[in-house]
């Protein structure tokens, strides 16, 4: 699960702060992902609808726009849907080429909106690896770190004063 992933390397005293935290961020992310995806899917409807109906319907620009308005506003319904009275769709009260023209139109909106999705996902891996590779430089060099520690233990102090505590002087605990 990505909250275990998340939480492994949290003290036990601050998980239930870096669960809410983690929590909250997906949350978020998801509305705005939402938010992002839905404003990408119906400009790009809008404005592919309107360029399209001019160039392969031969409509004119204002009609174009009113006919584009009229699919967004409803959220893309009257091209085409099963909850929609076959009266009701754009292609009865238009003709078969608006009809056609407005569900090519949705087609590359959703390609759009999908792609967008895409470029958020490969960010979110980029910054996934990024993220892993520090990691992996963190428990390196707190191995080097221990490796150095033991090795200065086993040896003594530099001073060559002798093995480090004796009888008479304990060894000083290691500082964190």
């Amino acid at each position: 699960q990505l909250v275990n992933v998340i939480l492994r390397d949290v003290p036990v005293n601050k998980s239930g702060q870096a669960s809410g935290t983690q929590s909250t961020s997906r949350q978020v992310g998801t509305a705005l992902g939402v938010a992002i995806l839905g404003a990408v899917l119906w400009t790009s409807l809008g404005t592919l609808m309107t360029i399209n109906l001019q160039t392969e319907a031969g409509l004119s620009a204002q009609q174009s726009r009113e006919i584009s308005d009229q699919v967004v506003q409803s959220s893309g319904v009257t091209i085409n849907s099963v909850d929609v009275p076959p009266d009701a769709l754009i292609g009865a009260e238009y003709g078969d080429e608006v009809q056609a023209v407005a569900e090519e139109s949705f087609s590359q909106a959703t390609a759009r909106a999908t792609y967008v999705g895409a470029a958020f996902v490969a960010v979110g891996v980029l910054g996934t690896v990024v993220g892993m590779r520090r990691r992996e430089d963190e428990q390196d060099h707190t191995a080097d770190d221990a490796q150095q520690a033991h090795e200065r233990a086993a040896t003594g102090p530099a001073d060559g004063s002798g093995a480090a505590g004796s009888a008479d002087q304990p060894a000083e605990p290691a500082q964190r």
